[in-house]
């Protein structure tokens, strides 16, 4: 059901996010997709998952949403700057 010729771009989406958000691990990179995804209001649900899954991907839009969110903590507790590096102590 379209899953060969969409992995490609989702795999591609993902690696987008990543590199904006290199900290985010794939529970974070999962909800910046699945959040953003375009979805035509007024389907019916049972047939429109069947055509679409959950949505239309907007890779443009996930990667908007990763580079509005603030980085994840480092794992010494400092929050990484703006280059994704931990700041010195």
């Amino acid at each position: 059901k379209g899953t060969s010729f969409s992995a490609p771009f989702v795999t591609g989406a993902a690696a987008l996010i990543k590199s904006v958000q290199p900290t985010w691990g794939p529970d974070e990179i999962f909800e910046a997709i699945i959040s953003t995804v375009h979805k035509t209001s007024g389907q019916d649900e049972v047939v429109y998952a069947d055509l679409f899954g959950v949505g239309l991907l907007q890779i443009d839009k996930a990667v908007e949403y990763a580079a509005g969110r603030p980085r994840r903590s480092s794992e010494n507790g400092n929050v990484p700057n703006e280059s994704g590096a931990a700041p010195d102590s």
